[in-house]
C-alpha cells in the first residue's frame, strides 16, 4: 500500500461537508509525495494504520477529527516495537480538533483553509517530533482526553448531523439540555489518593485542553507520564459555572467542596450501574474502566526554533 516517498493520509470521504467538498483535492495538492487512502467504515483507519506500519511507513497522517486520530493511534499502537520508529502526522479537518491544537497546529477551518492544510504540512515533512503519552480505557487507545458521566452522555446524545450543523456548538447545546438530568455516581481510585474519591463524573486530561481550547489542566503536559484528573462531586450548575470561571481565569483549584484533582499513573473508575465512558471524545463503553499507561508514539509539532515557515 505504501512506498518509500510516499506520505500516506488516512481520512473518512464520507465526513465532508458543503465546506469541504474540495477536500480531497486539496489533500492531493499538498505534495508529490501525498498517497490518500480513504476508509470505508467505522474503525478502518485502525486496519489501515496498522498495515501500513507492517509494510514499512515511517510517517502516517491522520486526516480528520480527533476520532479518526484516535483510530490511527490505536493501528500504530497495536503494532508495539514495530511502530517505535514511525510518526503520527495530523491535519485537523474535524469538528473540535482538541489534539491538533493541543499540538500548537494551525486549525485549517479558520480563515483559509488551504493555506492552514499547507502549514500542517510542512510541520508534518520538516517539523520536530515529540514522544506523546499513549494511555489505555480497558485496553482501548487514547491520547488526549478521557470522561466518565456527564461528558460521554453529552457525546452519546450529539449525532453526526447536529455536529455537520452546529459544529462544536452542538456539544454545549446537548450539555445544557442533559445536565439536569439524574445520573449515577461514580468511585475513584488510584494509588495517588489516600482513599477513593466519590463524584458524579470525571475529567481525565492527557494535555492541557477538553473540548476546543478550553484549558480545564492548565498544568498538564501530554509527555511526563501523567494524568491530570478532576472529580466533580456535584452535578450542579452552579459547580459548573464555578469550573467554567476558574477555566477562564486559569486558577483551577486542586480541592474544594465542588470538585477533586489529583495527578496519577493510573487510576480505576466503577458505579453501582452502568455508567458510559468516552477516550478521545468517542464513546467506549460502560463502568468499571481501567486506566493505565500504555507506552509512547512519535508525533510531528510544530519547531520551538524552527525552519518552518509558518
Amino acid at each position: 500500500m505504501s512506498t518509500v516517498s510516499a506520505i500516506p493520509i488516512i481520512y473518512n470521504p464520507a465526513a465532508k461537508s458543503a465546506r469541504s467538498s474540495h477536500r480531497e483535492a486539496q489533500l492531493s495538492a499538498l505534495s508529490p509525495r501525498v498517497q490518500l487512502v480513504p476508509t470505508t467504515c467505522a474503525g478502518d483507519a485502525t486496519r489501515i494504520a496498522t498495515e501500513l506500519v507492517q509494510e514499512g511507513a515511517t510517517t502516517i497522517v491522520a486526516a480528520g477529527g480527533d476520532g479518526t486520530i484516535n483510530e490511527v493511534v490505536k493501528g500504530i499502537a497495536a503494532c508495539g516495537d514495530a511502530a517505535k520508529d514511525v510518526h503520527l502526522g495530523v491535519l485537523p479537518v474535524g469538528t473540535a480538533n482538541v489534539f491538533a491544537q493541543e499540538l500548537g497546529l494551525p486549525m485549517l477551518e479558520m480563515g483559509l483553509p488551504g493555506l492552514g492544510m499547507h502549514r500542517c504540512w510542512k510541520i508534518i515533512e520538516s517539523g520536530a517530533t515529540r514522544r506523546v503519552d499513549v494511555w489505555t480505557g480497558n485496553d482501548m487507545p487514547f491520547i488526549q482526553l478521557a470522561g466518565i458521566g456527564f461528558d460521554a452522555a453529552v457525546i452519546n446524545e450529539t449525532s453526526w448531523e447536529q455536529k455537520k450543523i452546529a459544529g462544536p456548538l452542538s456539544y454545549l447545546m446537548n450539555a445544557v439540555r442533559i445536565f439536569g438530568e439524574s445520573h449515577e455516581n461514580v468511585t475513584v481510585t488510584s494509588n495517588a489518593l489516600a482513599a477513593p474519591l466519590q463524584g458524579a463524573f470525571v475529567l481525565i486530561g492527557n494535555g492541557q485542553r477538553y473540548g476546543g481550547p478550553m484549558r480545564f489542566f492548565p498544568e498538564a503536559a501530554n509527555d511526563d507520564g501523567l494524568l491530570d484528573v478532576m472529580v466533580f462531586k456535584k452535578q450542579e450548575i452552579p459547580a459548573l459555572l464555578k469550573f467554567f470561571a476558574a477555566v477562564g481565569t486559569g486558577q483551577i483549584p486542586k480541592s474544594g467542596n465542588d470538585f477533586e484533582f489529583f495527578r496519577c499513573h493510573s487510576l480505576d473508575i466503577s458505579a453501582e450501574g452502568q455508567v458510559p465512558f468516552e477516550l478521545d471524545g468517542e464513546l467506549c463503553g460502560t463502568t468499571p474502566v481501567a486506566i493505565r499507561h500504555a507506552g509512547t508514539i512519535n508525533v510531528k509539532v510544530p519547531a520551538k526554533k524552527s525552519n518552518v515557515d509558518l
